[in-house]
């Protein structure tokens, strides 16, 4: 079985979520990152965070990769917020694949979470 600690740090690091890839443009993350499984935050052509929807909280859970500002940080938070009523309210829920269900994505969630803080 795999140990779901070590599994949440490679996903953290693997996406920058443990700020290594802070402040690297959009082409080095995702060089790095390869397919990225939970959806970016881009602010002028950066990627700066990545966010996936909790169906069974309703909520975007998200996480910069970068510095934000007190400023920046709020922005990003009002946005999160319009996105998240949106995927509840009209879409239900944000499927990266077919394949994708509120259970495969707890790990991400439990990732995007440990480093949002």
């Amino acid at each position: 079985m795999v140990d779901q600690a070590v599994l949440r740090a490679y996903w953290s690091h693997r996406q920058g979520l443990d700020g290594s890839l802070a402040g690297a443009d959009s082409a080095t993350v995702l060089e790095r990152v390869g397919w990225a499984r939970s959806e970016g935050i881009v602010d002028r052509g950066r990627l700066i965070g990545l966010w996936d929807f909790d169906p069974e909280a309703e909520e975007v859970v998200w996480s910069p990769i970068t510095d934000l500002t007190a400023a920046q940080r709020k922005a990003k938070l009002a946005a999160v917020e319009r996105t998240a009523a949106y995927v509840r309210d009209d879409l239900g829920d944000n499927r990266g694949m077919s394949l994708d269900s509120p259970k495969s994505r707890q790990p991400r969630l439990a990732a995007l979470r440990e480093h949002s803080r």
